[in-house]
């Protein structure tokens, strides 16, 4: 008798240890049991609640809150705080995250910064969207390739500004923002502010490697040659100019073929001087008309008085 009360206190322990579903709901499980939902069927058809179940040939797990009575789901809500609910919509499966107020356009509605990030390198990358009052108001697509938090200076936005700001593309370091189309680069935005079009080592504000076509072309100049018309202006005679010629094969004040070839033309100041040699050759031009109509005046005077 003695050894069989022995035994019986052996192993009540396991008794004890042992709970239902009833005792587990009550006071919740003080075992290191999981808790494993088997089999399919017996699914009421009446009352409403949070149900979990598993369904189907393949035992789809189904965690669910249904109105068996209306035969309607209802809203499953996941809430690790009273300020950040995140939930179901029983319409359509939309899920609000963080508290977001339905769009019944949407699948997904978040509410506050959303990160999509990969460890599966050595480096951490990332995409961020979310939206603050910053510049009075922002939404903002940020991808980060070396770090994936949009901190610091290695990372690329594209913001929508509220107001007349409009749409800002930018980078937080001096680094190029290039547009490619068919695997290749095509037009560069250095980190100085350079615009290259077909070359990627813009030297200028504006850089195009091939033809640019236009129905108009302005270019500002802040001197024009009207000065060739003042009476200050020397005005070098026909031999001057010959002389210079021999020697310089080019006219006064304009480009050498060797500079042209190293330096290119700026268009406006070509411009500039080619309507200079424009305006003095209509001086030359008036002053031999001048001489032409004396010499007419001469030789009709001439031969007048053999008359």
């Amino acid at each position: 008798m003695k050894r069989i009360l022995y035994a019986l206190m052996l192993i009540q322990p396991l008794f004890v240890c042992a709970q239902d579903l009833q005792t587990v709901t009550d006071s919740g499980n003080s075992t290191n049991n999981l808790l494993r939902l088997t089999g399919v069927g017996k699914v009421p058809v009446t009352g409403k609640g949070l149900e979990l179940y598993t369904y189907g040939p393949d035992n789809q797990g189904i965690i669910q809150v249904y109105d068996r009575d209306l035969n309607l789901p209802m809203r499953l809500v996941l809430q690790p705080n009273a300020s950040s609910v995140t939930s179901i919509h029983p319409a359509g499966g939309r899920l609000l995250v963080n508290g977001a107020a339905d769009d019944p356009g949407a699948a997904l509605v978040v509410n506050g910064l959303s990160t999509f990030s990969s460890t599966l390198g050595p480096v951490k990358r990332g995409v961020s969207i979310f939206s603050d009052e910053l510049n009075s108001g922002r939404t903002v697509l940020c991808m980060d390739a070396n770090g994936g938090d949009c901190v610091g200076m290695d990372y690329f936005f594209v913001e929508h500004l509220s107001g007349v700001n409009g749409t800002r593309f930018s980078n937080a370091a001096t680094v190029p923002l290039i547009f490619a189309t068919n695997a290749t680069d095509r037009m560069i935005i250095d980190g100085n502010g350079n615009v290259g079009i077909g070359t990627l080592s813009p030297g200028s504000r504006l850089s195009v490697n091939g033809t640019v076509h236009a129905t108009k072309m302005r270019v500002t100049q802040s001197l024009w040659p009207d000065f060739v018309f003042h009476a200050s202006y020397h005005l070098p005679s026909l031999h001057e100019l010959e002389q210079f010629i021999r020697k310089n094969k080019h006219l006064p004040d304009m480009p050498t073929e060797a500079e042209v070839k190293q330096n290119g033309v700026d268009l406006g100041d070509t411009q500039a001087k080619l309507l200079q040699k424009i305006e003095e050759l209509t001086l030359y031009i008036i002053d031999l008309n001048k001489k032409v109509e004396q010499q007419q005046a001469q030789i009709k005077s001439l031969q007048e008085e053999r008359l």
